[in-house]
């Protein structure tokens, strides 16, 4: 049981800090590239088909874990009280996984948001108009929108 339970874990380190790596590239394809391009969009959307396959890896490996009767793994049944050194360092990655991933939706967000503003600001928006989105995911002011003027 103890050969399983090694293995698991030697492959959720693996996938873990692959995970890491992915993020780490697309911390990076964010920062080198401030202008969305053709190539920066097929990157991007490359590294999140890679992030997802590397959750749900992750996923499957827990689901694993959890099934192996080992009362030394844990203490209380708590997966946070972990005496292993190996899951505190898997618990570790994907610690800073989800920070860096954080980090990189934050400043997805913050992007999103001065796009919009650009665009409100062009379109001729009036400022504090609530933006709603529709089920699609589309967004939308609550007011219409008025030209600043025509060419």
């Amino acid at each position: 049981m103890s050969e399983n339970r090694t293995s698991i874990l030697n492959e959720m380190q693996l996938a873990a800090q692959s995970l890491l790596d992915v993020l780490k590239r697309e911390q990076q394809a964010y920062a080198e590239n401030q202008a969305m391009s053709v190539d920066l969009a097929a990157s991007i959307e490359s590294l999140s088909q890679q992030k997802m396959q590397q959750v749900k890896q992750l996923e499957a490996l827990e689901k694993q874990r959890q099934s192996l009767p080992d009362p030394h793994f844990y203490r209380g049944g708590d997966a946070k009280e972990s005496t292993d050194p190996q899951w505190n360092a898997i618990r570790d990655t994907l610690s800073q996984c989800r920070k860096l991933n954080d980090l990189i939706g934050a400043n997805i967000v913050a992007q999103a948001n001065y796009t919009q503003r650009a665009v409100d600001i062009l379109s001729g928006s009036e400022t504090g108009n609530a933006t709603v989105y529709s089920a699609e995911g589309r967004a939308s002011s609550s007011h219409a929108s008025r030209a600043l003027g025509r060419a």
